[in-house]
């Protein structure tokens, strides 16, 4: 094959990859729609609605995603309707225009907005199910602050554009944005190892057992798509810089890293937003269940009645320790009955 057809195949395959994305993104976001306004129901037609962090990081998600799309879906318009002479053409629209540069910073910073929300409502759960102790999300701080600032250098030098010569602005931007998916990618799995094993480390047997398992298996869900892609990303960034004079291998991976990015902007808000419909779905039948403690065998095997205010609250994964509503068998101070969060009633029963 000639040269010329060589480079003629590259731009239809750029040019497909550029369009069939942005009808993926544009699916997707409208998948993101439902589930955000879903979500958005679920959490103030609870009794108690979810806190207000939670909510806003939602909100603010759904509207870095939505200005994405907006932007994404302009940038189509523009290399389809005023570049439709020839297929080069277009592809310059999607890739070379004017256009096609503000649309790709927007599109950056909108994919870092969007990981360092998600990290930091990920650490923010952590901090509080470790009793709000500092010690515990030391190293998950420190990697959202190293993403944050390879996140501020690579806006920086991409609007740089004429005080940074392109070739090394190029190499620097595509390592830094490698660096930055794929710190995403270790705070994520940290967070969700560190919350797992704290609940995992009551041992506790029961009912409460089954429904702190059930927290485990949503965070890992949560979390394993979106850690999944950060990493396939960050990869695949890597593996670019490596390979950048082998044109046909650069094609293949700048396809990949194009369907990578929309599937990246798009988790990085949904698998959040499931994570806090699933918690405030699950209001309604915790609210029906009931647990007994103290009677018969011991339910918590290595928990005291002070570290009861460490287990996950209602702010967090929607546990309340009203979800305990007989107590038998447990002579307990006053102080110690406001501790749980109980009222007592009579002399050996209480209920919440």
């Amino acid at each position: 094959m000639s040269s010329a057809a060589t480079a003629e195949a590259e731009v239809n395959t750029l040019v497909y990859a550029a369009f069939n994305s942005q009808l993926v993104g544009i699916y997707l976001m409208g998948i993101y729609t439902l589930i955000f306004f879903g979500t958005l129901y679920a959490c103030f037609s609870r009794p108690k609605p979810l806190n207000r962090l939670v909510i806003t990081t939602v909100v603010l998600l759904f509207l870095t995603n939505a200005v994405n799309c907006g932007v994404q879906w302009y940038l189509g318009k523009v290399a389809l309707i005023q570049h439709p002479s020839s297929e080069v053409a277009i592809f310059i629209g999607f890739y070379e225009s004017p256009q096609s540069m503000w649309s790709s910073y927007v599109e950056t910073v909108c994919y870092f907005v969007a990981a360092a929300l998600a990290d930091g409502l990920l650490i923010w759960r952590c901090f509080h199910i470790w009793d709000r102790s500092a010690w515990a999300v030391v190293l998950p701080t420190m990697l959202l602050f190293a993403e944050l600032a390879a996140d501020v250098c690579v806006i920086v030098l991409i609007a740089a554009y004429d005080f940074v010569d392109p070739s090394s602005k190029s190499q620097i931007v595509n390592l830094l944005t490698g660096v930055s998916f794929l710190v995403t990618f270790l705070c994520t799995v940290l967070c969700t190892t560190l919350i797992g094993y704290r609940i995992h480390s009551f041992s506790i047997e029961g009912a409460l057992r089954q429904k702190y398992r059930c927290i485990i298996e949503m965070l890992i869900q949560s979390a394993a798509l979106y850690s999944v892609v950060a990493l396939a990303y960050a990869v695949a960034i890597f593996v670019s810089q490596r390979v950048s004079q082998n044109p046909e291998l650069m094609t293949t991976l700048n396809v990949i890293t194009t369907y990578l990015g929309t599937f990246y902007g798009a988790i990085a808000g949904i698998s959040p937003t499931i994570m806090v419909a699933r918690v405030a779905l699950n209001h309604g039948r915790d609210r029906d269940s009931t647990t007994t403690i103290g009677s018969g065998p011991p339910r918590f095997k290595s928990m005291t009645i002070s570290s009861w205010s460490a287990l996950p609250q209602d702010e967090q994964f929607d546990l309340e320790p009203e979800s305990a509503t007989t107590v038998d068998a447990v002579e307990l101070s006053p102080k110690e009955w406001e501790r749980m969060g109980l009222k007592r009633e009579g002399t050996s029963r209480n209920m919440a």
